[in-house]
């Protein structure tokens, strides 16, 4: 679901869905139910997520960063 996120043409989902979707990830990461690889894959193809659809906005999406915070704690990447 997470491939084609930032692209609403391709991957098809309204803004609701992608809502629920965000709140479960969200939900996973506070339980620590999320394994690291999957995490990796949605940090990987979250990267180029827009924090709002004001494109003179620079700062990442907060998915991207609540992964990356995510994956420092479970220290997945050393």
């Amino acid at each position: 679901m997470f491939i084609n996120f930032d692209q609403e043409d391709r991957c098809r989902l309204n803004r609701g869905v992608r809502g629920r979707l965000e709140d479960r990830l969200k939900t996973l990461m506070d339980q620590k139910k999320m394994k690291g690889f999957d995490v990796q894959y949605i940090y990987d193809n979250a990267r180029d997520l827009k924090h709002s659809e004001d494109p003179a906005d620079g700062r990442k999406h907060e998915i991207h960063f609540l992964c990356r915070l995510y994956l420092e704690k479970i220290k997945y990447f050393s």
